[in-house]
């Protein structure tokens, strides 16, 4: 899934859909919270083989925190 991020990531430079002011550290952040989020989702699939409702429970709460980004100090260390 990284590499499919990184792989669109780099068609949406060369297509010209990222701003240009947009610096290093920016693009990065956006794809390390990416990475985050595929793995916390990879982590709510695996909880399905315990409990299918702790599984959609937990992802659940993981799109939530994304959606409204609650100013959490360790929900920002989380998800970046």
């Amino acid at each position: 899934m990284a590499s499919r991020c990184s792989s669109a990531g780099g068609y949406a430079e060369r297509s010209g859909l990222v701003a240009e002011d947009v610096d290093p550290e920016t693009k990065r952040t956006v794809y390390l919270r990416i990475v985050k989020a595929q793995i916390l989702w990879a982590v709510g699939a695996a909880l399905c083989l315990i409990t299918p409702l702790a599984s959609v429970g937990f992802i659940l709460v993981v799109q939530l925190i994304y959606a409204a980004t609650p100013n959490v100090k360790w929900v920002r260390r989380i998800i970046g």
